[in-house]
């Protein structure tokens, strides 16, 4: 009975590591510090009438942090309407230094895309995605209204 018990010890030790290493996907990135995260997200203007073609007169400002310090040549990426837009972070003011982990992004106007026809508060979602590939969590966008 003594060798059966030893067959099986090491497939369970395996087992258990596996399922102990999985991470929570909270603030963006799941426990992996590389991973960058996005708070505070606001879009000037807050008001736009619906049908809206958006170039060059909507823009966003947030909070990030990055312990990869390698978001300087990432990506922004807004989700409206089931279609990804997405604009590099190289045009962020003020700009996103290599090495750096963490700051505040006050203006990036976004890649071109047209409102909808539909009134109120859009759902639109926003996410970081580093030079690495890796990408924060989709936060909510709340300040946004198309009148």
């Amino acid at each position: 009975m003594g060798f059966y018990w030893k067959i099986f010890l090491l497939p369970l030790v395996f087992l258990l590591t596996v399922v102990d290493c999985g991470g929570n996907g909270s603030g963006g990135g799941g426990g992996n510090p590389s991973t960058p995260t996005i708070s505070n997200v606001t879009f000037m203007p807050s008001r736009l009438p619906r049908g809206t073609r958006i170039s060059n007169n909507l823009y966003v400002s947030f909070d990030w942090t990055d312990g990869g310090g390698d978001l300087s040549g990432g990506t922004f990426t807004l989700i409206y309407e089931g279609k990804y837009y997405t604009t590099p972070l190289t045009a962020a003011v003020p700009p996103i230094n290599p090495g750096s982990t963490n700051g505040h992004v006050n203006q990036l106007y976004l890649s071109p895309f047209t409102l909808s026809s539909t009134s109120g508060a859009p759902r639109i979602q926003v996410r970081l995605t580093d030079n690495a590939g890796n990408a924060s969590s989709l936060v909510f966008v709340t300040n946004f209204y198309q009148t």
